[in-house]
């Protein structure tokens, strides 16, 4: 799913059966357990990567750390809440 809300691009992420579109987008959701590592997004740019609580907290501490080894910016509802955005620099 590819939406646009206040100019800004949201790609979702819902199933494992996906081919993703290469393009900069502001916000990336990950759903379902949907993809098996971040190394899948490579084509993709993004301010900030939400694993939504769709995910088991494995899953998503799992992708929590390895965002970390590889610098990317990521927030797991499960471990840190609710995502909320407030402006363009999140």
């Amino acid at each position: 799913r590819i939406w646009y809300w206040n100019g800004m691009g949201i790609l979702q992420i819902t199933e494992r059966r996906h081919r993703l579109p290469r393009g900069e987008f502001g916000l990336v959701i990950i759903s379902n357990k949907s993809i098996a590592s971040l190394k899948e997004l490579s084509g993709v740019k993004c301010q900030k990567i939400i694993v939504d609580s769709s995910n088991s907290l494995y899953f998503a501490g799992r992708i929590r750390n390895e965002a970390k080894q590889l610098g990317l910016p990521v927030w797991s509802v499960l471990h840190d809440g609710a995502f909320e955005y407030k402006d363009a620099s999140y």
